[in-house]
């Protein structure tokens, strides 16, 4: 019976030795644009304690070869893994890099530390306010920023990190795209679309990267705009690429605490 349902098709049996064969899958909730841009940073996923951290950055400085006054950019830091089960800080950070401008970003997203020099450049003083939704560290029993940034305190600093040129981040939003790829992931959220997520998006549809689907949720309180003026991709792919829908914040990420929730973290 099965010699005749195969008697001449293209259809091929393959013995899998063992192994599950799965449908392709649908990524419920992630950022492409936001991995894409971690593709050349400092990678602090598997660091365990502020030793780590230090020995981590100081390796990445030498190994790019450095010059005093480039930045040093880590992503995935999580103060839950560490030893020492909090946030580092600047005090921290400035044994390792002190001549370097330095941020670090918590595997959330939603906060991260800068070093003292990061914070001079992104202006940041004791007579800095907290932004509304967000928070600035201090140092105790002043008002000295002690490094920590949360929420919208931290968006709005490392907005002035410079960021790579658009080809570079077309080759690293490619790159992006394998990792998708290796856990068998073929339709790809970007979770928040603003104005440069956009364009890199877009950049990237039209030079015909994707082969993958990518969907993207616009920033509804920041950049609503893209939604009326790209109405082509409203709900259809363009370059395999679509809009989905809107981005809406109501608080924050259970990972760094900052989540609403009906009781009490501790």
């Amino acid at each position: 019976r099965e010699a005749e349902l195969f008697a001449g098709s293209d259809i091929k049996r393959v013995n899998l030795g063992g192994y599950a064969l799965l449908p392709s899958f649908i990524d419920s909730h992630s950022h492409i644009t936001a991995l894409a841009r971690t593709i050349s940073l400092l990678h602090l996923e598997e660091a365990k304690s502020f030793e780590d951290i230090l020995s981590r950055a100081k390796k990445f400085v030498q190994e790019r070869n450095l010059k005093p006054g480039e930045w040093v950019v880590g992503f995935g830091y999580d103060h839950n893994f560490l030893a020492e089960k909090q946030h580092p800080d600047k005090a921290l950070l400035d044994t390792a890099v002190f001549n370097h401008p330095m941020l670090i970003t918590h595997a959330s997203g939603h906060m991260g530390v800068f070093n003292s020099m990061a914070l001079r450049a992104a202006g940041i003083t004791g007579n800095t306010p907290d932004p509304p939704g967000g928070k600035i560290g201090r140092c105790p029993g002043s008002t000295e920023p002690n490094g920590y940034l949360e929420e919208t305190a931290f968006i709005q600093a490392s907005s002035m990190v410079p960021a790579p040129t658009a080809d570079q981040l077309c080759n690293q939003l490619a790159e992006a795209q394998k990792e998708y790829f290796k856990y068998g992931i073929t339709t790809i959220q970007d979770g928040i679309t603003r104005s440069g997520e956009w364009q890199l998006l877009r950049t990237a549809a039209e030079k015909g990267i994707f082969k993958a689907d990518v969907i993207s949720f616009v920033d509804l309180e920041n950049s609503k705009d893209i939604l009326m003026q790209h109405s082509e991709y409203v709900k259809k792919y363009c370059g395999r690429l679509k809009i989905g829908g809107y981005k809406i914040f109501l608080d924050g990420s259970p990972q760094g605490r900052t989540a609403w929730m009906t009781q009490p973290y501790e």
